[in-house]
Formats: C-alpha cells, structure tokens, sequence
C-alpha cells in the first residue's frame, strides 16, 4: 500500500481512503523536519468527515516506532489506524481502551 512513499529529510503525512487510495497531505509544520501537522482544512475534509480510513507519516533517519508525539495523536482518532514509515519498516498503531498498540502482525520491513 505504501510501496510509492518515499522518505525523506521532511516528514510527510497522509491518510487512506476508505477505498484504499493514499493521499498525501501538505505538512504544515513549523519544523517539517522533526514533525507534521495537518492544516485545519485538512482535518474537516478527511479526519472528521470520516473520509480517511488511517493515517500515515514517515520518521526519517530513525525508526517506525512512536514518538510521544505520535502516542498523544493519535489519540484523537481512536477509530483510525495510523502507520509510520520509515526507511526499513512500516508499523500499524490503533487505539483500545485509550491505549496506542502496536499490531506486531503488521510490521513490514522496506
């Protein structure tokens, strides 16, 4: 699904559709380089219409693994899954009980 995502110095983001399209987000970040944030244009159109099914963003020079940051995200969306990709590996995070889990199933190495 996410094989065309290149990483970069900048963080990207992004999220897929219900029916499966990924959508890249423009990355509204002070500081692209150490995270992303999503316009409020973007949260209207995709997050709280319930248009996107999961959300994506890369981590690059480290790993897929979650940021604190990342942790408090994705929290807002508990009905979403979240990806994080990095040069070597794709994790999948979803939300139960108000707990961010890793699916270990999930992990994909790049």
């Amino acid at each position: 699904m996410f094989s065309d995502i290149e990483v970069k110095a900048e963080e990207r983001v992004g999220i897929v559709t219900h029916d499966g399209d990924v959508v890249e987000l423009i990355n509204v970040s002070n500081d692209r380089v150490k995270g992303f944030s999503v316009s409020g244009e973007d949260l209207m159109t995709w997050f709280a219409s319930g248009q996107a099914k999961s959300s994506w963003h890369t981590h690059d020079g480290k790993s897929a693994n979650l940021s604190a940051d990342d942790y408090q995200g994705f929290l807002n969306w508990p009905e979403m899954d979240h990806y994080i990709i990095s040069h070597s590996a794709i994790h999948r995070y979803y939300t139960v009980n108000g707990a961010v889990l890793e699916d270990i199933s999930s992990r994909q190495v790049r």
